[in-house]
């Protein structure tokens, strides 16, 4: 009887410290809602910028245009200023719309001296929000900038408008500029109403997985949530939506724990950084992802999956990620946008899959080290964290599924898995294909290949492949006139020389990211150790090195590819990060010493994986991927000029066809033929340039179509031509993002700028 009065009492005291904990969340969720943090601001002190990253960018603005050199005032202040050079001065303050609401804020003098004065129009993404005069004393103009004014980067583009005027030394100046600021007017709560929904959300999921431990749960999410609320910088994914995906990927993550057991910290310290990273790293879009954009919008516009309207070419071989780039515009959202949310999302699918695959082979801890592993390796978020706007990121989630349901045996599943993965890339053809072998002889492993059950399996796992990619790939042939998308015929390259590239991108690849060399290293391992264990693991690292082995085989032969980040090997990253801690387990069942050394080395790898990170950062000055960032603004703002400045029917020939013709909205030759039948099917590569998809070009073709606006980046690939300088004069522009935009136009043509 005292037994059972013990237990009741001791019952009741933990319903009640339960109850005492919900309560305190619920306080610190109280008090946090009523918290505000520091006001963000951004200064950009005018003859004191810092350094220059590049022409116009410092760290804190970019596209600072129109001013001269630094001076210092004469009046005692010491003060460093610049004089404007040009009409117009503009700086752009990066993703800046991210911190509404916002003043801002500029210090000028009209400074002429001789009692006269002047006037300044202060503008605000190409909306005047202030007109003043300006005197010989240095003024202080503010204004309130308005929500929601568009730039394709969410940026706050600042354009001072002054008339220039020529000093008693000659040279012509507007005002002096001393400073120019952004502050937030109303700080942000540490958690909005959209975190507290959020949070609740979030523990009614924790109670189904943990019961528990679900107030710890839930304390987690809200840490999480609130961390990422105060480490938060202007940045492409406004802050509602990072936390909407934190949360869904750490449910995600936390749903998985009820099959390979873990506590709940560790998934919501992977969320968090898989969240927090491309603040640190940087977004980024590649140019080629315009291309699916440009599709997607013929296609919700009615002009069918075309580039140029009335062109039937097939210049993108994602089908299933451009339908849903499509989907995107039709309910009206950005493309860029929404594909950077999608690929984030994508991380969280894809760190699951690969502890989910793991787990087939190691212990829980170990499974979750592979997932921690993935996490870390720079090209992996690169393709989805970080963006890129590229297929990689469902590619590779596909992959994954497909392995997970042949390893279940659930072979109608990998088959509309596998079909999918086919929509997605070409390259699914070889994963099909490692799946229809792995299903016969699952079946002739059961039933013995001379009994007619042994197909079973197999035809579970065609009938459904075959039913869904042959109706695409029989009305694709039909819409387009071609066996193979129009890409495949624009690059070429001998046997040899495709091979030669091949290897040293898988030369590359393995000596910029340990996780290659280390999985070699762990494979071997494991089947020298494990050998006599073969038949538990055999057919799951059967299927999974048959894959890693014939896929990187193919990348091999094809050449690889130039984009940043070793995109092409990207969907091997989770496999081989199982295969690590495969070997590592093998490693550590020694016990003791060896298992403390198998521990020592997945650390070190991941250390490893930590230091290789800043050369995939997009914020990383002369990166291959900053660079692509540049590339990116550069044509994309002479897409705007175009589409500004131009008439509708304007014909443009651009060797780069992503974001200037995405921007432009005009018909476009595409030099390198990728988006062009005629340029890709010419026999044979006509430009010495070891580069996939840049080795044709046809001058008399693209000149004979007598394009209106040849760009001054195009210009190289048809200058030599004898008619070119005859036919095109060269014209400078200011861009409406401050650059200047250079262009080669066809003689007779004049467009009057906006």
């Amino acid at each position: 009887m005292c037994c059972i009065l013990v237990a009741m009492v001791a019952e009741r005291h933990s319903q009640l410290r339960h109850l005492a904990g919900w309560l305190l969340l619920a306080l610190f969720v109280a008090a946090a809602s009523l918290g505000p943090l520091p006001a963000w601001g951004a200064v950009l002190d005018v003859g004191n910028e810092g350094r220059f990253v590049a022409p116009g960018e410092t760290d804190t603005v970019q596209n600072f245009f129109g001013v001269h050199l630094v001076e210092r005032a004469r009046d005692g202040s010491e003060r460093d200023f610049r004089w404007t050079s040009a009409p117009r001065v503009t700086l752009t303050f990066p993703a800046a719309q991210r911190m509404q609401p916002q003043i801002l804020t500029v210090r000028a003098c009209g400074c002429r001296f001789d009692g006269s004065t002047g006037t300044l129009t202060i503008s605000v993404n190409d909306q005047p929000l202030l007109t003043s005069t300006t005197t010989d004393q240095w003024r202080q103009y503010s204004v309130l900038v308005p929500p929601d004014l568009p730039h394709p980067d969410y940026s706050l583009m600042v354009a001072l408008d002054a008339p220039t005027w020529n000093t008693t030394e000659g040279r012509t100046v507007g005002i002096a500029l001393d400073t120019v600021a952004l502050q937030q007017t109303t700080p942000p709560r540490l958690l909005n109403l959209w975190s507290i929904a959020l949070i609740v959300a979030g523990s009614a999921a924790g109670l189904t997985f943990w019961r528990q431990r679900a107030l710890a749960a839930a304390a987690l999410l809200a840490g999480s949530l609130l961390i990422v609320r105060v480490v938060y910088l202007p940045q492409l994914l406004p802050y509602n939506m990072l936390a909407l995906l934190l949360t869904v990927g750490l449910v995600a993550l936390w749903a998985l724990t009820r099959v390979v057991r873990v506590g709940p910290l560790l998934p919501a310290v992977l969320a968090v950084w898989l969240v927090f990273s491309p603040q640190w790293l940087g977004y980024w879009i590649l140019d080629d992802a315009f291309i699916s954009f440009r599709y997607a919008r013929h296609f919700v516009e009615g002009h069918g999956l075309v580039f140029n309207v009335g062109e039937r070419v097939e210049g993108y071989t994602n089908f299933l990620w451009t339908l849903l780039a499509a989907g995107m515009l039709w309910f009206g959202g950005d493309p860029v946008l929404l594909a950077t949310a999608l690929t984030m999302l994508l991380s969280f699918a894809l760190v699951a899959g690969c502890i989910a695959l793991a787990a087939r082979l190691v212990a829980p801890a170990l499974a979750w080290g592979a997932g921690v592993l993935l996490a870390l390796s720079g090209p992996f978020l690169l393709y989805t964290s970080q963006g890129s706007g590229m297929e990689t990121a469902l590619f590779a989630v596909l992959v994954l599924a497909v392995l997970l349901a042949l390893l279940d045996e659930r072979w109608r599943l990998a088959g509309v898995l596998a079909a999918l993965t086919l929509l997605t890339r070409p390259d699914g053809i070889l994963l099909a294909g490692v799946g229809g072998m792995y299903a016969l002889l699952r079946g002739g492993h059961g039933a013995g290949f001379k009994q007619l059950a042994a197909l079973r399996p197999a035809l579970a796992y065609a009938l459904p492949l075959i039913a869904l990619y042959l109706p695409y790939y029989l009305w694709r042939w039909s819409y387009y006139g071609y066996p193979l998308p129009n890409t495949f015929y624009a690059k070429v390259g001998t046997t040899a020389d495709q091979i030669g590239r091949g290897v040293r991108y898988l030369h590359d690849f393995a000596t910029h990211d340990m996780l290659v060399m280390a999985a070699g290293a762990a494979v071997l391992l494991a089947v020298v150790a494990g050998w006599h264990e073969r038949k538990r693991w055999g057919a799951v690292v059967g299927l999974v090195g048959g894959f890693v082995g014939l896929f990187t085989a193919y990348v091999v032969l094809v050449g690889g590819d130039w984009m940043p980040g070793y995109r092409f090997f990207v969907p091997l990253l989770p496999l081989l990060s199982v295969l690590i801690v495969w070997g590592l387990a093998y490693l550590g069942t020694g016990g003791g010493r060896h298992l403390a050394f198998s521990v020592q080395v997945l650390v070190l790898l991941m250390a490893m994986q930590l230091v290789f990170l800043p050369a995939t950062s997009a914020n990383r000055v002369g990166s291959a991927v900053w660079d692509e960032v540049q590339v990116v603004r550069r044509y994309r703002e002479i897409g705007r000029w175009l589409n500004q400045n131009t008439p509708p029917q304007t014909l443009i020939a651009a060797a780069a066809a992503g974001a200037m013709p995405y921007y432009a909205e005009r018909p476009t030759i595409d030099v390198l033929g990728l988006n062009d039948e005629h340029i890709a099917h010419l026999p044979a590569a006509t430009i010495n340039i070891d580069k996939a998809g840049h080795q044709k070009t046809d001058p008399d073709y693209v000149l004979a179509r007598q394009p209106d606006i040849i760009p001054w980046v195009t210009a190289p690939y048809v200058a030599t031509h004898p008619t070119f300088h005859a036919n095109y004069h060269h014209q400078r522009y200011v861009g409406p993002e401050g650059t200047t935009v250079q262009l080669y136009v066809r003689h007779g043509l004049t467009f009057a700028e906006r």
